[in-house]
This record gives structure tokens, C-alpha cells and sequence, in this order.
């Protein structure tokens, strides 16, 4: 409930914005000013989607939309919480945390585009040339069960990947549009670029380092399976050896009513060969969590410092005294 207030606290924002929005009359600025420069934006808001009717749509159609939704948008909420985190340390920073709280009481933006809406852009996507060569094949050849099956699966994960990233670009476009009503903008982009590509070193040195730690323990088991073979085939050796002796204490044993004695030897050694992805380093579901944990952190804390929203009052921490990261 904390986190939807929040959201909803600093206005709502659109997925991909519509064209014409009040032209007549001279408003501010309500677009994100990185659509512009984003070319699956762009590619999206090209689209002749708003005459679609999702529900009169083939089950195929409708389950590969859904589908296409889920991969889209995670790659583009992926992006978002990148740029969201460099907008928030930015703006933390360089102390204009209370002054955008005190920007936003007073700004009005546009509203979400629904998820009805974002069905239908997903249906002219997937009937794009791009969207046809990337996702026309997924579900081609299966019949009503699985469609239905897909159709079923498909909604509920691609609500969740809508919802995470008309969260992440809601946020990113209030910091953005704050940053260029006070002109410093451009000095967050030039800023921002360094910053991105130190954070992608650091993720690259940290996955290599991984590897090699990874590469080195296997190396260990390795080398440890081989001791245990060999001493597995030293005991097959010495059993063999011994099996006439043992044969001959056997029959004494049975001869003279001495139990029989049984020895089993097992080796249940099971080797784990995980290695870690890599990419950007903003990849990860684990990522955009932890970007959503800090803008709710650092929200709370600039709208409860001196000149903030809310008034300098302290604010309990989660987890009973402890931020959670």
C-alpha cells in the first residue's frame, strides 16, 4: 500500500505517450524528455493501434500480444529502474531532493495508458514486420488447449511486467522533467554517462571474478573426483585381493554360526556447474527491486527533511528499525 501511494503521490505517467495532448492551450512539459531519444519509444508510438479490439482478436493473436508485453516491457522497465537509480543519486547528491518534492505538490501530468490500451498497441506490435520476425513463430502449431493454457499465463505476467514499468518510467519522468525545469538536465546526462558506464565496469569485473572463483572450485571437485577414484579402484584392488581370505572367513564364519558382516562403500557425489549470467547490469528482476527499495528509501527521506512534504517529521524505518536492501 506504501509503495502505490508513493507511485500515485508524484502523478501518473505514460507508458508511451500520446500524441496532441491538449495542443491548443500552452501547459508544461508532461512527456518524458528521454522518449525522444529511446527508439523502441518511438517504434511504439508509430503504431495504429487505438481502433484494435483486443477481445476480437484470434486466441493465437491474442496469447503471442501477451507474450511480446511480457519480453517488451521488462527490457524497457530494465532500462527504466537504470535510469530511475542515476536520477535518484543524482538528485541526492546534489541536495535537490526537497526541492522536487515541493515541485511536484503542484504538478498535474497526464494519466497512465491503461493495460486495456496496452493489449492493443501489443496486437499491432506482433503484427508488425518486427514484431511478426521477433514473436510470429512462438506459438505457431498449438492448438485451443495450450493457447488457452498461454493465454491464461501470458496475462498474468505480462500485468506484472506493465504494472513494474509504468512504475519505474512514472518516477523516472517526474525526476526527469524536475531536473529540466531547473536547466540542469544536460548535466545529469553528462554525469549519468560516466556513471553508467563505471557501474557496467564494476559488473563486468565482479562477473568475471565470479567466473574465475567459480572456474577454480570446479577445477578443486574435479581434482577431488579423480582422488576419489582413485582411491575407489586402490579398495576394488584390495578387495580383490582379499577375496579368497574373505571367502575362506566366510565359510569359517558360517561353520561356527558367526554373523555375517556387510561393508558398502557409496559415492553419491553430485557436481554443480552454475555460472552467472551476463549483460548489462541492469538485467536482473533483482535489480529493479532493489532500485524500487531505493526510490521508496530516498523519497521518504527527502520529503522528511526540513523543507520537505513532510515537514521533517521522522518516518519509522522497515523491518523495525532497519531500511531493507
Amino acid at each position: 500500500m506504501k509503495k502505490t501511494l508513493i507511485t500515485l503521490s508524484i502523478a501518473s505517467g505514460l507508458l508511451f505517450p500520446a500524441t496532441g495532448l491538449a495542443q491548443d492551450q500552452p501547459k508544461p512539459a508532461t512527456v518524458s524528455p528521454f522518449d525522444k531519444d529511446d527508439p523502441e519509444i518511438q517504434r511504439l508510438q508509430s503504431l495504429n493501434w487505438k481502433a484494435i479490439n483486443f477481445d476480437a482478436q484470434d486466441l493465437e493473436t491474442r496469447a503471442t500480444a501477451l507474450l511480446a508485453m511480457q519480453h517488451v516491457l521488462s527490457k524497457m522497465g530494465g532500462k527504466a529502474s537504470a535510469r530511475l537509480e542515476l536520477l535518484v543519486d543524482y538528485i541526492d547528491q546534489n541536495k535537490l531532493g526537497e526541492a522536487f518534492i515541493e515541485k511536484q505538490q503542484a504538478t498535474t501530468l497526464p494519466p497512465l495508458l491503461s493495460y486495456d490500451d496496452a493489449k492493443k498497441v501489443c496486437v499491432a506490435f506482433v503484427q508488425s514486420n518486427v514484431g511478426k520476425d521477433k514473436f510470429g513463430d512462438e506459438l505457431a502449431g498449438s492448438d485451443e488447449a495450450t493457447l488457452k493454457a498461454y493465454l491464461q499465463m501470458y496475462t498474468n505476467s505480462s500485468r506484472r511486467a506493465f504494472d513494474e514499468c509504468i512504475e519505474a518510467r512514472t518516477q523516472v519522468r517526474a525526476l526527469a522533467l524536475f531536473l529540466q525545469s531547473t536547466g540542469k538536465l544536460g548535466e545529469f546526462k553528462t554525469w549519468a554517462d560516466q556513471e553508467r558506464k563505471r557501474k557496467q565496469a564494476a559488473r563486468d569485473q565482479q562477473t568475471a571474478k565470479v567466473r574465475e572463483e567459480d572456474k577454480a572450485r570446479q577445477q578443486q571437485e574435479k581434482e577431488a573426483r579423480l582422488a576419489q577414484q582413485k582411491a575407489a579402484q586402490q579398495m576394488e584392488l584390495f578387495m580383490t585381493q582379499q577375496q579368497p581370505q574373505q571367502q575362506q572367513q566366510q565359510q569359517q564364519q558360517q561353520a561356527s554360526g558367526d554373523p555375517t558382516v556387510i561393508y558398502q562403500f557409496e559415492d553419491d557425489w553430485d557436481g554443480d556447474t552454475w555460472w552467472p549470467g551476463t549483460g548489462a547490469y541492469y538485467a536482473t528482476d533483482a535489480y529493479r527491486g532493489y532500485v524500487r527499495d531505493k526510490f521508496q528509501d530516498r523519497w521518504q527521506d527527502w520529503n522528511n527533511r526540513p523543507g520537505g512534504g513532510g515537514g521533517g517529521r521522522p518516518t519509522p524505518k522497515r523491518g523495525g528499525g532497519g531500511r531493507r536492501r
